[in-house]
């Protein structure tokens, strides 16, 4: 039987799939004319199920695409896009840079991560409200402020003090921080993928707070990117997400 954790990231993976054609129709359109490369950038929390899904489906497609994966923050991936030394990067929304598109991809409920000793880990889902006062572990805001600012914002809509922030640089070294007990932190319901034994998944409960998957590469000017990008001609299959408005 699955937990609660577990079936968010099923629920999640199903719809991964659905968005892969999407993400997919737009690379091979970036990659047109790299003759058989495409450089990737992803935010870590893509590597567990976004990036694999995406590689198996180009693999099969494009036996011939030699694809490069970097794991790079949001903020390094719209600098890399904007001087050409990526192709396509997923990143976490909202983010905006010039001259680089942006998309939503998809979302995913937060979930707590615990130490796998915390008082709360038994629990089989929380509120916000249940986490006030704890340290919360996050990246460094200049990696990403569009995400960093969102998730501070949920504690400043459910009329909770804004919590302490110890910032990690990359994903190993804030899941570090957590088992370490040194605070909690709020992450995507995909890193139940991750299998640790020091670490605990409660989901928040419903209606869960969001978080936003985005692709982001620069357009190219062509007739496929102008459907992509004209509201009035969406491309088939792509995601019912507002791509302005909705912080993520």
């Amino acid at each position: 039987m699955l937990t609660p954790a577990g079936q968010l990231v099923r629920d999640r993976d199903r719809r991964v799939l659905a968005d892969v054609e999407d993400t997919l129709r737009t690379a091979r359109n970036v990659a047109a004319g790299r003759l058989g490369e495409l450089r990737v950038g992803a935010v870590g929390a893509a590597l567990t199920a976004t990036v694999p899904a995406v590689l198996r489906t180009l693999r099969a497609e494009a036996p011939g695409l030699t694809v490069r994966i970097s794991q790079l923050s949001t903020t390094a991936q719209l600098n890399a896009l904007a001087d050409r030394r990526l192709d396509v990067g997923l990143v976490h929304g909202p983010a905006h840079h010039p001259g680089v598109h942006v998309e939503p991809l998809l979302r995913e409920p937060l979930v707590a991560v615990l130490p796998h000793e915390h008082p709360l880990s038994s629990r089989t889902d929380l509120d916000l409200p249940d986490l006030a006062g704890e340290p919360l572990v996050l990246w460094p805001r200049a990696d990403g402020p569009g995400a960093y600012d969102h998730i501070l914002a949920l504690y400043q809509c459910a009329n909770l003090p804004g919590p302490t922030v110890l910032e990690g640089p990359d994903t190993t070294t804030q899941l570090a921080l957590v088992a370490s007990g040194l605070g909690i932190s709020l992450q995507p319901a995909s890193f139940g993928d991750l299998g640790r034994r020091d670490l605990t998944l409660v989901p928040l409960r419903a209606p869960a707070p969001t978080t936003m998957l985005a692709l982001a590469w620069i357009p190219p000017l062509d007739d496929v990117t102008r459907r992509h990008a004209s509201p009035a001609h969406p491309p088939r299959g792509s995601p019912s997400i507002p791509p302005r408005g909705d912080p993520a």
